[in-house]
This record gives C-alpha cells, sequence and structure tokens, in this order.
C-alpha cells in the first residue's frame, strides 16, 4: 500500500486554540467522515507560538482536492477551522520517503523546509537526503525517532524534512543550517 500524503500547513493559532486546544476536534469530526482521510495531528509551534502546525495525512492528493471541491462539507470545514486559525501562512503536499508516525508522535517534531536553488540539480537535493538520513539515525540512534523527507506536490524544488525528536535541546546542538527553514512543535493526535 502506498504511503499516505501529508497535508502540512502552518498557520496563525486562534485565542480560542491557545485556551483549549481541543477546539479542534470539531475540525477532526469533519474530517473523519471524508473519503480518504487517514489521520491529524496538530501543535503550537515551539519556538513561535502564536503559529500551529497542522498535519493532516491524506490517503491521496485527490482525496484533499475532492474535500476542497465538495460544495457542502468544505465551507463547514472551514467555519470549524476559522475557530482554529486566524489565517494560514503556508501549506504543502508532501510525499515522504517513509511513514511518519512515528515522528509526528514524537516529544517533539521538527519540520524543515528547504529549496533547491535553481542553479542545483534536485537529484543532487535527493542524494545528499538519501545518504545524510541513514547517517543520522546511526550516529543519534537514541535521539531520533523513523522520520521522512520528500518533495512538496506543490513544487519540486521544494522539500519538506519530518524528524521526530526526544527533545528540542539536542535539534538546537545539531543544525543551524540558514538555508533550512526549520520549526518544532509537541503535536497531539486525534
Amino acid at each position: 500500500m502506498p504511503l499516505p500524503v501529508a497535508e502540512i500547513a502552518k498557520i496563525v493559532a486562534s485565542d480560542a486554540y491557545r485556551a483549549d486546544y481541543t477546539v479542534i476536534n470539531e475540525v477532526f469530526e469533519i474530517l473523519t467522515e471524508t473519503p480518504g482521510f487517514v489521520g491529524i495531528w496538530h501543535g503550537l509551534t515551539v519556538q513561535e507560538p502564536q503559529y500551529l502546525y497542522v498535519v493532516i495525512l491524506w490517503e491521496t492528493v485527490e482525496h484533499h482536492r475532492a474535500l476542497m471541491e465538495d460544495q457542502v462539507v468544505y465551507p463547514a470545514f472551514n467555519e470549524k477551522m476559522r475557530k482554529v486559525s486566524n489565517g494560514r501562512v503556508w501549506k504543502y503536499h508532501v510525499h515522504f520517503n517513509n511513514d511518519t508516525d512515528k515522528a509526528l508522535s514524537a516529544p517533539v517534531t521538527e519540520f524543515a523546509l528547504t529549496t533547491a536553488e535553481d542553479s542545483t540539480e534536485v537529484a543532487g537535493h535527493l542524494e545528499t537526503a538519501d545518504i545524510s538520513f541513514p547517517l543520522l539515525y546511526k550516529t543519534l540512534p537514541d535521539e531520533i525517532f523513523e522520520s521522512g523527507w520528500g518533495p512538496t506536490v506543490e513544487s519540486d524544488r521544494k522539500f519538506m524534512i519530518c524528524l521526530g525528536w526526544h527533545s528540542l535541546e539536542l535539534t538546537a546542538q545539531m543544525f543551524q543550517l540558514p538555508e533550512v527553514d526549520a520549526m518544532h512543535a509537541k503535536l497531539t493526535k486525534c
């Protein structure tokens, strides 16, 4: 069975969500009735708690598109999301190379977005990830959860990394790359 597609959104958290994150359960109730829905995780970012990550797994990106085209369900979904969010910063769909459930359920989940510059080959980006991830797991077997990386559907030059960590402190020591936009969150699965 193919891996699901992850819809990852960085959004501005509403006051209602920051006061009681269970307000997102109304969104979850709609999604559970939506064909192709697999699961949802959510949580405030550690570095900038005004932002929230919402990760929705879909069987395929077409399932998400079908929800957006539904003239009845999608307006209801958006109404419930307005209780959770005051606006979206960005959203990407990612085909991860591995199952990311463990990373999403880790004490700290890192999302890193990187873009291959026009002067570089995308294949080189992929080769670097193919080499780096096994080395990272081997070097830090007790610190990193099974994780994944992959290109976004929206741009074949943008890549998302999803790493699960035991603690935020180690991530700060390990990665300080200026070309990578990395943020961390403590996610909850609905």
